[in-house]
């Protein structure tokens, strides 16, 4: 009976057990967890915006937003490039300073001397790599930082992912090839969600936190060929005419392979490269108008010209009759312009610096409605997408298997940028996803080009 009893207890405590740990697992829906996680995207991208680009002083500060990105099974990758001018212009500072004095002066009989100190300028000479090492130090100590008391607070991840930084170097600020000016054309880290939830419930130490904190730097030597060419087949495929007003492909398709996820490839486009049309459309209009206001202006300019001749002709009768004392008529008025109540004032200065008020209609205040003609119909943004969707497809599915680099096992992601273009929408990215095991059934002819199609995961946000 005692034995019953002790099994009874401990079956209890285990159906209590996996009941909160099945409500701690199962409370949220994916929707819920999704958004839990988009939103703790948006504060750490304004975390990294603060911490790096705007505060950083240091050879990879940023130039431009932080773009995050939740990549299902894998985590959350935030990407901007770099700028490092504020640490190339100090850089500069110091070489110059090193630089030999050189002072110049006259004896009594005016002759010029020269002096070079030399030998102090020397000692005090700047090492340049040793400068570049010390800016790259303070970037990745900023990293640390942002890993440590910021991405540590995130909860809606699950553990067995990660949260990643990769910052780009910007391709003007690649100093040169030389090992003293040779610097990182990436700047990369990674940590697991299970490492920052022991960080910050206190299981590990500050100083075990920062050790787990690999912070990898990447040059162009270390690229993969075949992503580099599998993006040029993007920018070819993708970027062949359009009849679309507004669609330009802006044919800088770039790569980034992540170990355990695949490879991501960022393809902008270049949604204003077309909005020439817009403009000579409008500026068509403004002509019209421009012409219908200078012949009113002409016209008004007439009616002037004949007030000061009947002003004239008044005064010389009133010099004439002066003497008589006659009477004469007033003089006459000048031109009224039909006017009404709604029709706008504009005040015009002719070439002889005179004022003259014109009515109509005429203004330059042009807002650029694109909910108008102007604008892509929704029917013009869902052609365009899914044209540039199949076209993504078509390229995965015929040059996919050359991606070598990437393991059956991972996946291929093409995130393209809409954020630049001119229409209304919520959503400026696109985003296509396929393993590689599917292409490589596609390939071998496994599986027919409709049923990879369907394979090929498409989402917009």
């Amino acid at each position: 009976m005692k034995r019953k009893k002790i099994k009874t207890i401990l079956l209890i405590g285990l159906i209590s057990y996996f009941t909160v740990l099945s409500v701690d697992l199962f409370a949220r829906t994916p929707e819920d967890q999704k958004s839990a996680i988009n939103q703790d995207i948006e504060i750490l991208e304004g975390v990294l915006d603060q911490l790096i680009i705007h505060d950083s002083p240091y050879l990879f500060s940023g130039n431009q937003d932080v773009n995050g990105i939740y990549l299902d099974g894998f985590g959350i990758m935030f990407d901007f490039e770099s700028s490092g001018l504020l640490s190339l212009s100090e850089m500069l500072n110091r070489t110059f300073e090193s630089l030999p004095k050189i002072r110049i002066d006259s004896d009594e009989e005016d002759k010029i001397i020269i002096s070079v100190d030399d030998d102090k300028r020397k000692e005090e000479k700047t090492d340049q790599k040793a400068e570049i090492e010390k800016s790259l130090k303070k970037t990745e100590n900023l990293i640390v930082e942002f890993f440590r008391d910021y991405a540590s607070t995130i909860k809606s991840l699950p553990e067995d992912e990660r949260i990643c930084i990769n910052i780009r170097n910007s391709s003007g600020f690649l100093i040169g090839e030389s090992d003293d000016f040779k610097v990182p054309t990436q700047l990369r880290a990674c940590v697991k969600a299970s490492e920052l939830k022991d960080y910050r419930q206190g299981k590990i130490d500050e100083k075990k936190m920062t050790s787990l904190i690999k912070i990898n730097r990447l040059y162009d030597n270390e690229s993969r060929r075949d992503l580099d060419i599998f993006g040029g087949i993007i920018d070819r495929s993708v970027g062949r005419d359009s009849d679309n007003r507004f669609f330009h492909w802006d044919g800088k398709t770039r790569s980034m392979y992540l170990d355990g996820f695949g490879v991501i490839f960022f393809s902008p486009v270049a949604g204003f490269e077309n909005i020439h049309r817009v403009l000579i459309k409008k500026a068509d209009e403004i002509e019209k108008k421009v012409a219908k206001y200078e012949a009113r202006v002409r016209k008004h300019e007439e009616r002037m010209r004949e007030y000061e001749e009947k002003t004239r002709e008044y005064e010389q009768q009133l010099r004439d009759r002066k003497k008589d004392d006659e009477e004469l008529e007033a003089p006459p008025a000048p031109p009224a312009l039909r006017r009404t109540a709604t029709t706008p004032t504009h005040i015009v200065i002719n070439t002889n610096g005179d004022t003259v008020n014109v009515d109509g209609d005429f203004d330059f205040d042009f807002d650029f409605d694109f909910d108008r003609e102007s604008s892509m119909s929704q029917k013009e943004i869902d052609s365009l997408l899914n044209d540039l969707t199949d076209k993504i497809t078509d390229a995965l599915g015929k040059y996919g298997a050359t991606l070598r680099s990437v393991k059956d096992n991972e996946s291929i992601l093409v995130a393209v940028d809409l954020s630049s273009h001119i229409w209304d929408s919520d959503y400026d990215m696109l985003y296509l996803k396929v393993k590689k095991s599917d292409i490589t059934r596609y390939s071998r002819d496994k599986i027919s080009y409709d049923k990879f199609r369907k394979t090929v995961e498409v989402w917009k946000d």
